[in-house]
């Protein structure tokens, strides 16, 4: 019976028609119900409690992110010394707003710069031996390497904003279109491509009509997931700071306003629950070397 009606549904040439027939409970599959449950206890969770209620993680997850908490203090505090400005940045500025820490499912640390010192912060690696890694080529996204263990690694990744001097609120408004469109040709994002955003940021600095300092993300490595890809410098500047797991951290001065502009109202579930994505794909082999040295 099944049979037919999907066979039916493809030779019927209105859209809307062939979308009822879909919904028809005979034609509903187990994919489509297990679907239905989702959003149901997506639904109840939401009228229950918000996210912030949510436990710790435990186990290996919960050691991960104990590792990158040790490794981020190190670093922050090295970027003092050398005077590096850093704040948290995405999912862990979310989590440090919306759970004190990390987020629960959550197995990196992300911290952002000024482009400006990254070369500063390239130096500073060097000269105390970080592992560092290039994304998408050498001008790009530095990622810190923590740990390094079979078909897995610990990192933090390390987001360079560029700033855009002189624009009217218009001007930026436009910068904020073309960097979506830029990033949404994820599969070309190379060395080449990079090279042609941060060429269009500075012809857009030289052509600038006004008096406000912009700050531009996913102009050195692909962003997706964010409502906007600039920032305004007071939103920014001057940096605060706030508890991350009982440690302090510097974050943007108005950090409300900047996860907004992010992900819109963040205090509220996610539309899709993203698990952490590495942990649970170690074999036992990496495990066993994590959890020794973990004691």
């Amino acid at each position: 019976m099944k049979f037919f009606v999907k066979l039916l549904a493809l030779l019927i040439p209105n859209k809307n028609l062939r979308h009822r027939l879909r919904q028809w409970k005979g034609f509903e599959t187990k994919t489509d119900k297990l679907q239905k449950d989702v959003e149901h206890i997506k639904t109840m969770l939401m009228h229950m409690s918000y996210p912030g209620d949510c436990p710790a993680a435990t186990g290996i997850l919960r050691g991960v992110q104990l590792e990158l908490l040790n490794k981020l203090k190190y670093y922050t505090d090295m970027m003092d010394r050398y005077q590096i400005p850093y704040w948290l940045d995405f999912g862990t500025l979310l989590g440090a707003v919306r759970h004190k820490g990390f987020i629960p499912w959550d197995e990196d640390v992300d911290i952002a710069i000024r482009r400006e010192d990254r070369d500063k912060l390239l130096q500073m690696a060097k000269e105390n031996d970080i592992t560092c890694e290039m994304i998408n080529g050498e001008n790009a996204l530095v990622r810190f390497v923590v740990m390094q263990l079979p078909g897995y690694s610990l990192h933090i990744d390390i987001f360079g904003y560029q700033s855009v001097k002189g624009q009217t609120e218009q001007e930026a408004s436009m910068i904020d279109r073309d960097m979506f469109k830029f990033n949404q040709k994820q599969p070309a994002f190379n060395q080449t491509y990079q090279k042609k955003i941060l060429a269009y940021l500075e012809q857009k600095e030289k052509e600038g009509h006004g008096d406000r300092t912009i700050y531009v993300r996913g102009a050195e490595s692909y962003i997706t997931g964010c409502r906007h890809m600039i920032i305004r410098e007071d939103i920014l500047f001057p940096l605060g700071k706030i508890s991350f797991e009982g440690l302090e951290f510097k974050v943007p001065g108005k950090y409300i306003e900047y996860l907004t502009d992010i992900y819109g109202d963040f205090m509220l579930w996610p539309s899709f629950f993203r698990t952490a994505s590495t942990v649970p794909k170690m074999d036992s082999e990496t495990r066993r070397i994590f959890a020794n040295y973990m004691q």
